[in-house]
């Protein structure tokens, strides 16, 4: 299925609780085409699942793919639901 930021975003704005995956099928990540991370982010998705969390992980695959959240923060502000007062620094206290 395609991944997409409308849909996401659509979901989100309604209330659902959205999951995506961020390199399925493999072919994305042995391709290095890293596009649905960083769709599912300004969508909204709350979950993105992966299989390489971390940097190196796809190394095996002569990829330099890695899911997270940008800046390497552990979370942040969902940019379709979150209030307009929350800010990403004050979410870890």
């Amino acid at each position: 299925m395609l991944v997409n930021e409308a849909v996401i975003r659509d979901l989100v704005r309604r209330g659902y609780l959205v999951r995506t995956r961020s390199d399925e099928p493999l072919r994305t990540v042995k391709e290095k085409e890293f596009s649905r991370v960083e769709i599912a982010l300004r969508g909204g998705a709350q979950m993105i699942t992966t299989d390489f969390p971390t940097v190196g992980m796809a190394a095996r695959y002569d990829s330099d793919f890695v899911a997270e959240l940008p800046g390497g923060v552990a979370v942040r502000c969902n940019p379709v639901s979150a209030p307009s007062h929350c800010r990403d620094g004050k979410l870890e206290r």
